[in-house]
């Protein structure tokens, strides 16, 4: 047909000259078909909040029927965060590699996604599914958190020789640990609420969201894992050594 077919959300381009013995066929959901006026077909590219993906092998299956006969085909795959995807493949600020869902962090920092961070000497880690940037001053940070834990043990070292009961303070701690959890919920805070829930994390002794190991080595999950799991143990550990 020598006409443009014009369908609910897609484009169909029947007057080409195809390289492929195929039918045209609507754009995945997903993605977009620019260039439409082409003499030749044209391919689908993905929208923002999308990747497209190559499809082979067993995975072929997930083909439109009118795109079996292709070596490979295209599946589009939503991002998560969405932000991180910016459209026809590109990725956000910080993200990098297969549907950006990496950040560019210590081990990914070579990769192509991220030269403009490592030109600008800026790392980036994953907290609450997101890429931030790797916080600055890190030591100065350090320094403050373990005067802060100083000065709170002796006052609780004072209060406790003055026989005052400390267990009201666990009430205030449990409600600090509850906030820290809501960073971790998909909503849209406003940065300064977002920050004051990251910042409590140090109630629940997350450490490696204060001081994010990714910004400074390359570490894998199962080592992140057990460095998580064991630094509340090894902080009780040094508290009984101590008293």
């Amino acid at each position: 047909k020598d006409k443009y077919l014009w369908g609910v959300g897609a484009k169909y381009n029947c007057s080409v000259l195809t390289r492929f013995d195929e039918y045209c066929v609507d754009c995945p959901d997903g993605s977009e078909c620019d260039d439409t006026n082409s003499l030749y077909p044209v391919e689908p590219i993905a929208t923002s909040g999308h990747y497209r993906m190559s499809l082979d092998g067993l995975s072929k299956s997930n083909c439109d029927t009118d795109r079996e006969h292709r070596t490979t085909c295209w599946e589009f795959v939503a991002c998560s965060p969405t932000d991180a995807c910016l459209g026809n493949n590109t990725c956000d600020d910080g993200y990098t590699k297969e549907k950006c869902g990496e950040c560019c962090d210590v081990s990914n920092i070579d990769t192509a996604d991220c030269e403009e961070e490592k030109d600008d000497n800026q790392y980036y880690y994953r907290t609450n599914g997101k890429c931030e940037k790797c916080p600055e001053n890190i030591w100065l940070t350090a320094c403050l958190i373990i005067t802060a834990a100083i000065c709170a043990g002796y006052t609780a070292y004072i209060l406790k020789k003055k026989r005052v009961d400390i267990g009201i303070f666990s009430i205030g701690i449990d409600f600090m640990q509850v906030l820290s959890i809501f960073a971790a919920a998909n909503l849209s805070w406003p940065p300064a609420i977002d920050k004051v829930y990251n910042a409590l994390a140090v109630f629940n002794f997350d450490f490696m969201e204060i001081f994010p190991p990714a910004c400074s080595v390359s570490i894998g999950y199962e080592t992140e894992w057990w460095i998580i799991e064991l630094t509340p143990l090894g902080i009780g550990a040094l508290i009984f050594i101590i008293y």
